[in-house]
This record gives C-alpha cells, structure tokens and sequence, in this order.
C-alpha cells in the first residue's frame, strides 16, 4: 500500500496507517499470540489499512456529516478501485451520540447520493449509536456544523 498515492487519490491526510503483516500494538506492547511451536509470537496485521477520522457527530441529523464526507472525498470511484486492486479494505465507521431528552432515540438514514458513494468506493459501514441525556453548550463548530459537548 503506498500511503502518499493512496493520500493523493483521496485528498486526506490518514489518521492511522498499517500495512499487512505489521504487528498489532495495543497501551505501546506488541499483541502475543501462542504460534504453532507453542512460543509467544506478535500477532499481525491481516489486511493494510488507511484511516480518515472526522469528530465524532454528536445528534440526530447524521446526513450533514455524510456529505462532509462526500465533499472530502471527491472521487470515490478511483479511490474505490484503487482500493480494491491494492487489496485495501473501505469501511465506515459510523458512531453517533445523541438524544435531546429521554424519549428520544438516534435515528440514521441514507440518501441515494451517499448509498452510491458507498458502492463507488466499495465500502462497508458499521454503526455504533448511543443514547444518552446531554447539555447542549454554546460551543458550536462552524465548519461541522455541530454543537461541541463538554
């Protein structure tokens, strides 16, 4: 995987790189596995990754932050197949926090826009959604569009 190509393509700088066969790090100790010799071995890496991590979306309105994404990066369909010929692996990680009171629940949902944007990359997606009473402060971020929570 070449990191810079692969920065290039898709306009972002990546927030955690590790390539296939690099060791498994966890608190700054390699990860041990018992091979098939019975001697402790660090464990590796399966697949290569490049990860892009924007701020964690706090609220129920989720489409905002998609097409931030969408608007980062401009051409999937090359990152996309970029991605696949170099065996690098797309998913989205999706983690939302949010409800205003105790009745209400987080609710997500895809436009075809970002549902074909998914497909040109060839990306899977994974959701964590939290419910949880918070105070909205008078921090906003402005470029996000979100409230920022203490």
């Amino acid at each position: 995987m070449d990191v810079k190509a692969l920065s290039d393509l898709t306009g972002v700088e990546p927030t955690t790189v590790w390539k296939k066969g690099d060791p498994i790090v966890y608190n700054g100790h390699p990860t041990l596995i018992v091979n098939d010799k019975g001697e402790q071995a660090p464990k590796t890496y399966s697949f290569s990754s490049f990860e892009f991590a924007l701020p964690i979306y706090r609220g129920l309105n989720v489409d905002r932050l998609f097409n931030k994404l969408m608007r980062v990066i401009q051409h999937p369909k090359e990152v996309g197949e970029y991605c696949r010929n170099h065996g690098i692996r797309v998913h989205l990680m999706v983690v939302v926090y949010g409800i205003t009171d105790t009745y209400s629940i987080p609710s997500m949902f895809y436009t075809n826009k970002f549902v074909d944007f998914l497909s040109l990359l060839g990306a899977t997606i994974d959701h964590d959604l939290y419910s949880e009473p918070w105070q909205m402060g008078e921090d906003y971020d402005k470029e996000w569009g979100i409230k920022i929570l203490k």
